[in-house]
């Protein structure tokens, strides 16, 4: 008995279902359909292609998101697309390292609540790493990736003149 990509990718949970569908477009669309879909002359067909082959192994979502980057003239993204859905799977999985700054040090209990609070927020386990910078005089800043919220005493200060 054999099985299609598309049964094979309903066992899995739904985001690596998603993961599995869309690794599967970005292979059809290696070996050929994305020449075939920046043909002008079957412009009008676009959607058409794009279903017939790829329905009966990717899900509608998918298939629309690869008709817009196509009517866009976009695909040559969707492989990044699907190479930045897996990073913030494997985050997701693993968590994600972020930095509490505050004035004094923070105790276990301190930091495993703002932890659990964090993770309620971005649904994804936090692992908070604290340091002290007794400048900011209360309060917190927090780093996660490449945002930072500032809520501390200092900068409501200097928002205040």
């Amino acid at each position: 008995m054999s099985f299609s990509p598309k049964e094979i990718a309903k066992t899995l949970p739904e985001e690596k279902q998603i993961l599995a569908e869309l690794i599967l477009a970005n292979r059809a669309l290696a070996l050929g359909l994305r020449k075939i879909l920046y043909n002008p002359k079957i412009k009008s067909a676009r959607r058409e292609i794009i279903e017939t082959t790829l329905s009966p192994h990717v899900s509608a979502p998918i298939i629309n998101l690869i008709y817009f980057l196509a009517q866009e003239n976009r695909l040559r993204i969707f492989g990044k697309i699907v190479e930045e859905y897996r990073r913030v799977l494997d985050q997701k999985k693993k968590g994600i390292l972020a930095e509490i700054t505050t004035a004094e040090k923070l105790s276990k209990e301190d930091l495993t609540h703002y932890e659990r609070k964090l993770e309620e927020k971005i649904h994804a386990p936090v692992y908070l790493q604290p340091t002290v910078d007794p400048t900011i005089l209360g309060g917190a800043i927090l780093k996660i990736g490449s945002r930072t919220i500032d809520n501390s005493f200092r900068t409501k200060l200097k928002a205040l003149k």
